[in-house]
C-alpha cells in the first residue's frame, strides 16, 4: 500500500491519514484482543461485535481486504459458528502487521 497515494484517493493529507491509520492501528489491535478473548470463552455475540468494528473502522479506510475478513468472522460468529475464526483474527492481526511495519517504514524514511 503506498500512503500517499491511499492518503489522496480518500481526500486526505499523507501526514494526516498516517496520523488516522494509527489511531485505526492501535483501535484494531484492541478489537483483536476483544476477538481472541471472546473466541477462547466462546462468546459468539461478542466476536461478532469486535469483528464489526473492525469492519466498519477497515472500511472507512479503504481496507478491503481486512474488512472482507472481519465480515467473515462477524457472519460467523452472528450464526454461533467460531470454528474458523481465529484462523481469520490470525490473518487480520498479519495485515495490520504490515500496516505497523508499513507506518514505521514510512516514518524511518520522513526523518532522513
Amino acid at each position: 500500500m503506498n500512503l500517499a497515494d491511499k492518503a489522496k484517493s480518500l481526500g486526505f493529507e499523507e501526514v494526516e491519514f498516517r496520523e488516522m491509520l494509527q489511531l485505526f492501528v492501535e483501535t484494531c489491535l484492541s478489537d483483536l484482543e476483544r476477538l481472541q478473548g471472546a473466541i477462547d470463552r466462546k462468546q459468539s455475540q461478542m466476536a461478532a461485535a469486535a469483528a464489526h468494528s473492525m469492519k466498519g473502522a477497515a472500511r472507512s479506510f479503504g481496507l478491503d481486504e481486512l474488512a472482507r475478513k472481519a465480515e467473515i468472522i462477524e457472519l460467523e460468529a452472528s450464526g454461533n459458528d467460531l470454528h474458523h475464526c481465529g484462523d481469520i483474527a490470525a490473518a487480520i492481526r498479519l495485515e495490520i502487521d504490515e500496516i505497523l511495519q508499513l507506518l514505521q517504514t514510512s516514518d524511518s524514511v520522513d526523518e532522513a
